[in-house]
């Protein structure tokens, strides 16, 4: 039999467990039906965050990054050309496309060097997301700021001389991205970095708008580096403005305030100074950095050693095709130039484009559709009710149950949205692969930006929700999903369809990709919350 929660019980209860609003509950049950909607939720006790508007403090320097990356696309795809194609003529300004295998010999380059930076990401990032939550966020990026300021300024050097004997740089350039986390690594900590300031209810939001930023940076990356181009005549100025973009995204993770609070001196016991101070000096090892993501998403055992939960392994399931899109994206450039014929700043007016809509799409369009969607379209939750004074017979609501149900509705509708997402996606490539102008082409990737933009946020989201109480924190989870992408996005992803650009049909890889994504939809059905 379910009663209706008294107010002032409520009150003295939520005092007494140091709740974040004395003054009374923010919604309780409709007496006449036992329902509670969501919009007047009280939010999670467990961790109140207070400081959401931190996150903004983080825009300018991951935009920066994106940027950074955004203006070498088009510049790399164009020293690697060059440099294959002075191997056969001895002449940078040949034109090659005519040569048998050519094309694949460029193909095979793009592998080998994301392969490199892929596997020495994936043998990082897990360690630099968890140390993270030992000595803060801010300070791995600095020195991924660092990294990717030494990257760009040896791909500057080498398209300057366009040597095929110096393509050897091109493999060192590759190793220090991959060591110092690569875009994985800044990924994972700015994700990091936001939930230590957010709410779970709010996280898919501030994720997304992450994206958007991404998007926005890859948006007018690209941009920026066409104008530098068109106006110097070299492209390799291009890498020259990314290192400096690195140096000041370096200076503001310098300045910016640091999203985990550090505990004094006097708060912080002897055992745990001695724990932390063992933590930093004690490197893992390789075996370790490989163990630790798997050992985070492996299914959950009870003590009987029988598998009890399998979210996270679902999750992962179904981020996988995700990634692996990701990873494609050079391929998907290389396919675009060469299909398209375009020069260096063509290409690098598509990606601004393809940016753009994505930044438009995750800042604005999407923000907005989650905002309206959950306000009119998330149903009711209905709160079971316990009994926590033994001797009156009364019930109430305490806060854990109260969480576990808000929870419960953010996992159902992240699930929706993914879902919805992924299906968009595996739309799009389809029409992609089938696309033989270039407005077709424009079309269907306008339509991608919708689906692939919103997915990592969904998962990012669903991750930490699903996540047990007593598993790693949000940097490891997160850190975990992180060596997934750089796992698939770095080195599956490239050799998958960079092999299957090279060995069939060109737009064949559009089709394995949208089907990969039917997969990841079958993959979410099996997230029991």
């Amino acid at each position: 039999m379910t009663s209706s929660v008294k107010n002032e019980r409520y009150q003295s209860t939520a005092m007494s467990t140091n709740n974040p609003f004395p003054n009374g509950p923010l919604r309780v049950e409709d007496p006449s039906t036992g329902i509670a909607d969501l919009n007047s939720a009280i939010p999670p006790v467990q961790e109140t965050k207070s400081r959401a508007s931190q996150v903004y403090y983080l825009w300018p320097c991951y935009g920066l990054y994106a940027m950074a990356v955004g203006m070498t696309f088009a510049p790399n795809l164009e020293v690697r050309s060059k440099i294959i194609c002075q191997s056969y003529t001895l002449d940078s300004n040949a034109n090659c496309d005519a040569i048998p295998n050519f094309k694949n010999e460029v193909a095979h380059l793009t592998i080998i060097l994301s392969l490199i930076t892929g596997v020495l990401a994936c043998l990082t990032t897990s360690y630099w997301s968890a140390f993270s939550d030992k000595i803060g966020r801010l300070p791995i990026i600095t020195l991924t700021s660092a990294g990717y300021f030494i990257v760009n300024g040896i791909n500057a050097y080498v398209s300057t001389r366009l040597d095929p004997n110096q393509m050897y740089l091109l493999y060192i350039s590759a190793a220090i991205e991959g060591l110092s986390g690569s875009q994985s690594t800044v990924m994972a900590l700015s994700h990091a970095y936001a939930s230590d300031c957010t709410d779970n209810g709010s996280r898919a939001h501030v994720f997304s708008q992450l994206m958007g930023i991404l998007f926005l940076g890859v948006a007018a990356g690209p941009a920026l580096a066409t104008f530098i181009t068109k106006y110097t005549e070299h492209f390799e100025n291009a890498f020259i403005a990314a290192s400096v973009l690195s140096i000041i995204m370096l200076i503001i993770s310098l300045i910016i305030p640091e999203s985990l609070e550090r505990k004094s001196d006097l708060d912080t016991s002897l055992p745990e100074r001695q724990s932390a101070a063992q933590t930093i000096r004690k490197m893992p090892s390789i075996v370790d950095n490989i163990k630790k993501p798997f050992s985070i998403i492996a299914p959950q055992r009870d003590d009987n050693d029988v598998i009890k939960n399998v979210n996270l392994l679902a999750i992962t399931l179904a981020y996988v095709p995700i990634v692996l899109a990701i990873g494609s994206v050079q391929i998907k450039f290389l396919y675009t130039k060469f299909k398209f014929d375009w020069d260096v700043n063509q290409l690098g007016s598509f990606i601004t484009y393809v940016g753009t809509v994505r930044a438009l799409a995750l800042l604005l369009i999407i923000p907005l559709s989650l905002e309206t969607l959950r306000r009119f379209m998330k149903p009711a939750i209905e709160l079971p009710t316990t009994t926590i004074y033994e001797d009156e017979d009364e019930d109430t609501i305490n806060d854990e149950i109260l969480t576990k149900s808000v929870n419960q509705a953010e996992i159902k509708f992240d699930l929706v949205l993914l879902r919805f997402c992924l299906a968009i996606d595996a739309i799009a490539y389809a029409g992609l692969a089938f696309s033989g102008s270039v407005t077709t082409f424009s079309a269907f990737t306008a339509m991608s930006a919708f689906g692939g933009g919103a997915s990592p946020s969904a998962i990012s989201s669903l991750a930490l929700l699903l996540a047990p109480k007593e598993s790693e924190s949000n940097g490891a989870v997160l850190g975990a999903f992180s060596s997934v992408q750089s796992a698939g996005a770095q080195i599956i992803g490239p050799a998958l369809y960079g092999f299957i650009y090279a060995q069939s049909p060109n737009s064949a890889f559009m089709f394995v990709i949208g089907g990969t994504f039917i997969a990841s939809i079958i993959a979410t059905f099996f997230v029991k919350y």
